[in-house]
């Protein structure tokens, strides 16, 4: 839709001051990957200070946007994981189908829960661990009940667990099974799957 305007959505963004100090580095497992937010909740998506949900809420990221049959989230882009949350550097909303600039919504340091992140994956395997000589934890290859064929865009994610380097560890279904592991190769674009 061309000239579709984000500036209110944009502006449910809040700044509501910086809180606890980050934890330890080397306690950190560090990465590069990005994803975008599922949180459904009209406040947003909390940004935190630290990794947990007792540190000081430093911004709020837009519930995901809904526009012409389409969801579209803030993306981010992560650096780094802690116990089930997510270091970002950054967050954007990318106008899919206007021609609006991509909208910076968030820029420094701030961590979010892996409970409301998303990605499409791209990598046939899904590893027991971070590496390409893992142990494959399934194959994300196959046909649905009325024979479709469905491959790794297909895994549909619940959360996102950890990461390291450009691994990150997933959770979710895949043609009606349950699993984890991790995948690299992802994808952070929200209208197709990244080459």
């Amino acid at each position: 839709m061309r000239g579709y305007s984000r500036c209110g959505f944009a502006a449910v963004l809040l700044a509501i001051g910086a809180g606890d100090a980050v934890a330890a580095s080397g306690d950190i497992a560090a990465c590069s990957i990005s994803a975008w937010s599922t949180d459904p909740d009209p406040a947003g998506l909390n940004v935190r200070a630290g990794p947990g949900a007792d540190t000081a809420v430093i911004a709020r990221l837009p519930a995901p946007l809904k526009v012409e049959g389409y969801t579209f989230g803030a993306e981010v882009s992560i650096t780094g994981s802690k116990d089930g949350w997510f270091r970002i550097g950054k967050a954007v909303l990318e106008d899919y189908v206007g021609d609006q600039k991509t909208k910076v919504l968030f820029e420094g340091e701030g961590w979010v829960t892996g409970r409301f992140l998303s990605l499409t994956v791209n990598a046939i395997d899904l590893r027991r661990d971070p590496s390409s000589s893992a142990p494959v934890v399934t194959r994300l290859i196959g046909e649905d009940a009325e024979g479709v064929g469905a491959g790794p865009d297909s895994f549909a994610i619940e959360r996102l667990e950890a990461c390291e380097g450009n691994w990150v560890k997933i959770e979710g279904t895949f043609l009606g099974s349950a699993f984890n592991g991790w995948t690299t190769g992802t994808c952070s674009n929200q209208v197709t799957t990244c080459p």
